[in-house]
């Protein structure tokens, strides 16, 4: 049987780095209105350039927004990350591709994204 001496000897350098981890403090970037617009505007942009014949790209972008996370949109707006814009156009697109996003797109008559 293990004593609890033993057990704190032989737990602590596991815990220790879970510890120091949990100590340090994180910057938390909270989603703003200006940010939700930022990402409908930048996937609007993205789906024209991409698709120019679909239909209603602000449409479509509202459905990308409303089917992302607060981290997504964050992403999406540039808000975090390195803001580089082909990551962005990726993540838009997977979102858009969502099989909510898509039921989205087809209750305002949108066509699906290929």
């Amino acid at each position: 049987m293990i004593s609890g001496r033993d057990f704190a000897a032989k737990a602590a350098p596991l815990l220790l780095p879970v510890l120091l981890v949990g100590a340090c403090t994180m910057d938390v970037v909270v989603m703003t209105p200006q940010d939700e617009t930022a990402a409908e505007a930048f996937v609007a942009e993205t789906l024209a350039a991409q698709y120019p014949n679909y239909p209603q790209p602000e449409a479509a972008a509202t459905c990308v927004r409303e089917n992302a996370t607060d981290r997504e949109v964050l992403l999406l707006a540039g808000t975090v990350g390195a803001g580089q814009p082909d990551p962005r156009r990726r993540l838009g697109v997977l979102i858009a591709q969502r099989p909510e996003t898509q039921a989205c797109f087809q209750s305002k008559n949108l066509p699906r994204l290929r």
